[in-house]
C-alpha cells in the first residue's frame, strides 16, 4: 500500500469515527453537567457544550427570564448576564 493509499485510509478511518462519535453524542441525555476553565457548562459524559454554567439553577445551566415581554437577558437563576462581563 503506497503512502497516499495510507494517508487516505486513515482519512475514511477518521471520518467514519467522528460519524459514529456524532451519533453516539446526539443519544446522551446530559445528565451530568460540570463547570468549565472560563465559565460555560459541559456535558461530563459527552464533552458537549451547554452553555454558560450557573450554580443556583437545577440543572446548572443559565436560563433566560420566563416572560417573553421582559427582555432582560439575564439568568433567571443567578442573574449573570450572557457576555459574563
Amino acid at each position: 500500500m503506497s503512502l497516499k493509499e495510507k494517508i487516505q485510509a486513515a482519512k475514511d478511518a477518521y471520518h467514519a469515527a467522528a460519524r459514529k462519535l456524532g451519533s453516539l453524542k446526539k443519544q446522551c441525555k446530559h445528565e451530568q453537567i460540570i463547570k468549565g476553565t472560563y465559565g460555560g457548562a459541559y456535558c461530563d459524559t459527552c464533552g458537549i457544550s451547554l452553555g454558560w454554567w450557573c450554580p443556583d439553577a437545577p440543572n446548572h445551566l443559565c436560563s433566560p427570564p420566563d416572560n417573553d415581554e421582559d427582555h432582560d437577558e439575564n439568568c433567571k437563576f443567578c442573574g449573570e448576564p450572557d457576555e459574563r462581563k
